[in-house]
């Protein structure tokens, strides 16, 4: 898994992704967007998205895994330039709660510390005896072009 991003003063959000991690922003008014697509065969053939079609360490080119999936190895994704929240969100985050028809927006209230265990906390409470590698960053970004 990898998720990074980068946000200095004055630019857009960038995020880099490989692998069955997401990243999505949450802005003011409530709405939440992910912005990455994951790299499994879900997304590819339809099938099952514990097969990952990328990570960081694959021997292939991107060339190659391009011509085999139709994803590069490694994609990123352009976030808005308006205030919001960002969530990097592990498989483990985000599946249990999609799978019980959860929003994760109804989770990231009140501080990032808190919005990281509320989203991990119910995360592995809605996974039960499947619970999975749960790990979350939740960052509040200023719009670009502030001094904040």
């Amino acid at each position: 898994m990898c998720g990074r991003c980068r946000h200095a003063p004055g630019k857009p959000l960038t995020i880099a992704w490989c692998g069955d991690v997401r990243a999505y922003v949450l802005t003011p008014s409530g709405t939440l967007r992910c912005l990455t697509a994951d790299h499994n065969m879900r997304r590819v053939f339809r099938g099952s998205r514990n097969l990952v079609t990328s990570y960081l360490g694959a021997t292939e080119s991107d060339d190659q895994r391009e011509a085999r999936y139709g994803h590069p190895a490694i994609e990123t994704a352009t976030g808005p330039v308006k205030a919001c929240r960002l969530l990097l969100a592990s498989d483990g985050a985000y599946e249990p709660l999609e799978d019980s028809a959860r929003s994760l927006a109804n989770y990231l209230g009140g501080n990032p510390k808190q919005a990281a265990t509320d989203v991990v906390t119910a995360a592995v409470e809605h996974a039960g005896s499947y619970a999975d590698n749960a790990t979350v960053l939740v960052a509040d970004l200023p719009a670009a072009g502030s001094r904040e």
